[in-house]
């Protein structure tokens, strides 16, 4: 170590839980002899910007699925492979296991398939508008998040116990 070069690195801690990040910089105090005798330095609290390159780093990713789901689509042009291809993406974007994408038909949203943990089971639920979920996001054209599907009011209990799910959000 030469007298003018720090030691820089980052490192966290766990704090009430939370990840805090700091960057620490020292450098060596030598004596008159050239030897090290201590150090001196400071460190800073980084974690925002760990936070925002995390942040940063998760849209870069979600712009990766979406680019790749868009050429995907535009190079089949095939309903039901576009569906798939959409809940696919979906899927990687929220990190859920499953999922199903469906198409309005005449007054009707239709759901033919359900991807489960990358298997497609055959399904055969359609929903008129202001019937559970799908039908209400038909309704209001806003999308529609559940953290408790068990016990919401929107969610058709014989299909949330046919499927298994606990959360879900549609669009």
């Amino acid at each position: 170590i030469s007298q003018r070069t720090p030691v820089h690195f980052e490192e966290s801690i766990i704090d009430q839980g939370q990840a805090k990040w700091f960057e620490t910089f020292k450098m060596p105090i030598f004596d008159g002899l050239g030897q090290v005798i201590g150090t001196t330095g400071f460190a800073r609290d980084i974690t925002e910007r760990k936070y925002a390159e995390e942040a940063l780093l998760q849209r870069n990713r979600q712009l990766e699925v979406l680019s790749r789901a868009s050429q995907q689509i535009n190079s089949v042009l095939e309903i039901p492979m576009i569906l798939r291809q959409l809940v696919v993406a979906a899927l990687e974007l929220t990190g859920a296991t499953d999922g199903t994408a469906g198409q309005i038909l005449g007054d009707k949203m239709v759901f033919t398939e359900y991807n489960l943990i990358g298997e497609l089971m055959p399904i055969d639920y359609q929903f008129a508008s202001g019937y559970g979920v799908p039908g209400l996001v038909m309704q209001t054209r806003a999308p529609y998040v559940s953290n408790d599907a068990e016990h919401d009011l929107h969610v058709i209990p014989e299909i949330q116990k046919a499927l298994g799910f606990r959360n879900l959000a549609d669009v």
